[in-house]
């Protein structure tokens, strides 16, 4: 018996020192972006080594559908929305978990701490974004014709008109086709007008509902873009051309010798879809939208739909400047959330001087329509404003809008 007790004790004892399983825990998280498979499976790779926890990226382009669809069902255990509005319904309607991120939140971007808060609770945290007060130029045309970069916008007006007299071509490159989503380049500029003019409390103010877009406010932001860029002359192929052109094809002409347009208002993403070999600060350049130090923009931001804690620990790891460094750094256009991603980070010039002006701003603001209810800001908005520029009248406009928003 006491042989027995002792080969059991034996037995016991190299079955605790036995290696545990190889085989690591899987997690799924869920994005809209497509090109971000690699790029984020890498970032992952040694993380999964370190860990134990496997993460599995899955992306679809009709995010929003597919997601509605996926909470109720199989669900994913992270979801990375590229939407604030989008993720509050899902919080408000229960399929989201709170976050205990204080130390995160901590190192976000001016500007960027309230994102992600629902009804004073946090459901989610911005990991990179885009900035979109941002000027496009062909550089050494540019300089070669004397002109210089716009601070405020009497000097942007100033420069348009220039442009037109002396180069006898269009100063603006302009394109609101995109399939589906066309228009949404537009909002852009009407946001960007709004947020220089009348400051981040105002911004917010108009994109939570409070103040209609038929405001006097507003509807100058509305006036005031139609007369830069659309005055006779002012817009490449003008208003039918704008609505013709995707936003990359817009640039092309901007490369051509000489410029067929020579500013192009768009976001830090749209670095990818410049010619391979433009080279930044000598083929082109970037300046800050004229306005009072307030950018804005958009990205994406993690929630959590499992308590897993696997889960909890792969959204921390994400918030990381290891993490993107790894997974977006490379990509051309993404910016990190996170103060502790510095310029000298970015391997990519172009997005160097972008991380720049981030850094430079006194405060962040997301795209307002991103902020609003998706069926207003990403439906009804595009479509009323590529109306708008298709020749419906301004009052028509600003109406339907509020009526969809309830305002």
């Amino acid at each position: 018996m006491t042989r027995l007790l002792a080969l059991a004790a034996v037995g016991a004892l190299l079955g605790a020192c036995a290696p545990a399983s190889t085989t690591p825990v899987q997690i799924t998280v869920l994005g809209a972006t497509s090109d971000l498979h690699g790029h984020i499976n890498a970032a992952f790779d040694e993380w999964e080594k370190r860990s134990g926890i496997s993460v599995h990226y899955e992306t679809s382009g009709d995010f929003e559908n597919v997601a509605k669809s996926r909470v109720t069902g199989d669900k994913p255990d992270l979801l990375l929305f590229p939407q604030p509005g989008l993720l509050a319904e899902f919080a408000r309607q229960g399929h989201l978990r709170p976050l205990e991120v204080d130390d995160a939140v901590g190192r976000l971007q001016p500007g960027l701490s309230d994102l992600g808060v629902v009804d004073g609770t946090r459901y989610g945290l911005p990991l990179s974004v885009n900035v979109k007060s941002l000027v496009w130029y062909p550089k050494k045309e540019f300089d070669r014709a004397g002109l210089t970069v716009p601070r405020t916008w009497d000097e942007l007006v100033a420069l348009t008109d220039r442009i037109r007299v002396e180069q006898k071509t269009a100063p603006w490159c302009v394109g609101v086709q995109d399939g589906g989503a066309t228009g949404w380049v537009a909002t852009d500029w009407i946001e960007d007008v709004v947020l220089s003019d009348h400051g981040p409390a105002f911004y917010d103010a108009w994109a939570s509902g409070q103040v209609p877009f038929t405001s006097p406010e507003v509807r100058t932001a509305f006036e005031k873009f139609d007369r830069l860029v659309f005055s006779e002359g002012n817009a490449a192929g003008g208003r039918q051309g704008a609505l013709a052109t995707t936003f990359p094809k817009a640039s092309d002409a901007m490369f051509a010798s000489p410029p067929g347009c020579w500013l192009h208002k768009l976001g830090s993403f749209l670095i990818g879809s410049l010619p391979d070999n433009a080279r930044f600060g000598v083929d082109y350049d970037v300046f800050p939208f004229p306005g009072n130090g307030a950018v804005s923009g958009g990205g994406d931001s993690v929630a959590l739909v499992s308590d897993r804690p696997e889960a909890r620990k792969a959204l921390q790891y994400m918030t990381s400047a290891e993490w993107f460094k790894h997974s977006r750094a490379h990509e051309g256009g993404a910016l990190s959330a996170f103060t502790d991603v510095a310029p000298s980070d970015y391997p990519i010039p172009a997005d160097a001087a972008v991380a720049g002006v981030l850094n430079d701003a006194t405060t962040f603001r997301f795209d307002a329509s991103d902020r609003m209810p998706g069926g207003v800001g990403t439906g009804v908005l595009w479509k009323e404003l590529t109306a708008w520029i298709g020749g419906q009248s301004l009052d028509a406009t600003l109406t339907h809008v509020d009526a969809a928003r309830g305002s």
